[in-house]
């Protein structure tokens, strides 16, 4: 049975269809969200995670247009990884922000290094942008948390932090 059909008979209510859709997508789930937690929190907390992703496009499959709908691997990998980053906000953690925008998978002294040269780019970005990213990232704080803080509107902080990632990023890549 093709994805489509899956999420056709999973809209209809069928438990069987999801059960082999879990069948069919539970490694990959799994290999995500553990690439996100591991070594943060324990394998009942992945465990966890994994079952929260499933259960939310469970509760979300309704959304799923299958008119427009082009890749369930695709959807799932951003259910999962939203859902690992929750866990880790719950406990007040985030992903390293390097990790998040490098993808990097380095040695210790190279990751120094790293930590280094991203916050000597972060210090070329604009003041709002370095405010957000330093508050987001490293002090672990909410959207709403700094949206108070700095009296924004949620948006603007939003915007500033996907604004903010973008020149980092471009910056890394430059390697200045």
């Amino acid at each position: 049975m093709d994805d489509r059909t899956i999420i056709n008979q999973i809209q209809k209510g069928d438990h069987k269809s999801l059960e082999l859709l879990i069948d069919k997508y539970n490694r990959y789930v799994t290999v995500i969200v553990f690439n996100i937690l591991n070594g943060v929190m324990g394998n009942e907390d992945i465990q966890e995670v994994v079952s929260d992703t499933f259960f939310l496009l469970w509760k979300n499959i309704h959304k799923v247009d299958l008119d427009t709908f082009s890749d369930l691997k695709n959807y799932l990998a951003t259910i999962a990884k939203n859902a690992a980053k929750s866990k880790l906000r719950a406990y007040k953690q985030t992903l390293p922000l390097m990790d998040e925008i490098l993808n990097t998978d380095e040695n210790e002294i190279e990751k120094i290094h790293t930590k280094d040269w991203v916050i000597s780019c972060i210090r070329q970005l604009k003041r709002s942008a370095q405010i957000v990213l330093i508050k987001y990232y490293y002090q672990c704080k909410t959207i709403k948390e700094i949206s108070d803080e700095e009296l924004l509107p949620e948006s603007t902080v939003k915007t500033r932090l996907r604004t903010g990632k973008i020149h980092l990023k471009e910056l890394l890549e430059k390697g200045e």
